[in-house]
């Protein structure tokens, strides 16, 4: 790695902040997923409660595996950031 500076920024301004960006966007669209279960659940047939059940369960597997690479990323930087401390002798 060449340029540790452009790559911290890059990590921080540009991906960091679109993930971000994208995260609240997905929680935005979940929790309109979520009112419009509540409120429209009772029209729903069986086969339409059943397709969404499934589409849920895929976004919770989606969610859990953003997070866990999430914690994967947190570990690595936490243990890069330990290597820059100074220890006294």
């Amino acid at each position: 790695m060449h340029d540790i500076a452009y790559n911290l920024n890059s990590v921080e301004e540009s991906y960091g902040e679109s993930g971000l960006t994208g995260i609240i966007q997905i929680y935005e669209r979940i929790d309109q997923i979520a009112e419009y279960i509540e409120t429209e659940s009772e029209a729903l047939n069986d086969y339409e409660k059943e397709e969404l059940k499934d589409r849920i369960r895929k976004l919770i597997d989606l969610n859990h595996r953003m997070r866990e690479e999430l914690e994967k990323q947190e570990e690595a930087l936490v243990t890069a950031a330990s290597k820059l401390l100074i220890v006294a002798p």
